[in-house]
């Protein structure tokens, strides 16, 4: 999740720093038409089918899981009381995540303005800020009697996004002087190795800090220097699939990998190692192709038309050059 965390921040914050250069503005309504056809017809696919499940006995789910899912506020129920956490919605936890920093994130650039020393500034600060009261909620044990954890809450895990965005930020500036040193194609591997040990010992002071710093740093040096060895990977046509399909196998996942303990539910068979890692990516693929790929076209078909009617409704001085 720290890597997905990573890339979104890089990612969104990169699409709303370009829109913001070439029309002086960010179109909110525009953000939030293309971010709900990309999310929200997938996920209601699975609500559904789950709720179908549980309704033939096949599977446990509870109402309030559902509620919660499309609320968003997954990540602050319950994660570790058994069967309260409820199993085949837990994953969205880091949907939830993503979504509050969808909401506030366009809004903060907006407020902020089109100066990114100004943007870069407040990104860096509210970044070591959620470090800290991640540091301290873990000590002081705040939010244990709320059955709430620390690695889920947005408040104490939304800077691994920040740190994607400010590295979309200076990348720009960071970008032509990387590529100038002699061992850009190979920045990568300190930063690998770094991160490798930061994972494997776990309990490196500011652990968690190092951990959200380098894997937007990984990111952007594979940017940098796509022809380098991790570059050329990632390039590896398998991978990129799965990496398009990377959102409907985390839909996914959780159904047909976790185990069910109905004794008497036909859905058994494939929740059990091989047949549940096909069925992952079988399921991934059509919901990507069925559902996940033409909703996105219509979000961004919709998202084009509201930018087009923006712009004759404009006058002549203010439509951007």
């Amino acid at each position: 999740m720290d890597v997905f965390f990573a890339l979104s921040g890089f990612l969104i914050c990169g699409k709303l720093l370009r829109e913001q250069q070439q029309t002086a503005s960010i179109s909110l309504k525009r953000f939030y038409l293309g971010r709900s056809f990309r999310i929200l017809p997938a996920l209601g696919l699975y609500l559904v089918v789950l709720a179908a499940l549980a309704a033939a006995g096949w599977v446990k789910a509870k109402n309030w899981e559902f509620a919660s899912t499309l609320l968003f506020v997954r990540n602050y129920f319950p994660l570790f009381h058994g069967q309260a956490l409820g199993t085949y919605t837990a994953q969205f936890w880091s949907l939830a995540v993503e979504e509050h920093f969808y909401l506030f994130w366009p809004l903060m650039m907006l407020l902020l303005g089109p100066q990114l020393r100004r943007i870069a500034l407040a990104t860096l600060v509210l970044a070591l800020v959620v470090f800290v009261w991640r540091t301290l909620d873990a000590h002081m044990g705040w939010f244990i009697p709320f059955g709430s954890s620390v690695d889920s809450k947005t408040d104490t895990r939304i800077d691994a996004l920040l740190w994607g965005c400010l590295g979309a930020i200076i990348y720009p500036y960071v970008q032509p002087r990387v590529r100038a040193l002699p061992f850009c194609r190979n920045l990568w591997v300190p930063i690998a190795a770094i991160l490798a040990v930061v994972l494997i010992l776990k309990h490196v002071p500011g652990g968690s800090l190092i951990q959200a710093i380098l894997f937007p740093a990984l990111i952007m040096s594979t940017a940098i220097s796509p022809d380098s060895a991790l570059g050329r990977i990632l390039e590896f046509r398998l991978l990129k699939w799965t990496g398009r399909l990377s959102y409907s196998i985390y839909i996914w996942q959780q159904l047909l990998v976790l185990p069910n303990d109905l004794p008497n539910s036909p859905f058994r068979a494939l929740q059990h190692f091989p047949a549940n890692i096909a069925f992952v990516f079988l399921a991934g693929a059509a919901s990507y192709y069925l559902v996940e790929k033409p909703m996105i076209e219509v979000g961004r078909r919709l998202g084009k038309r509201s930018q087009a009617t923006v712009v004759r409704g404009a006058s002549p001085a203010r439509i951007p050059s």
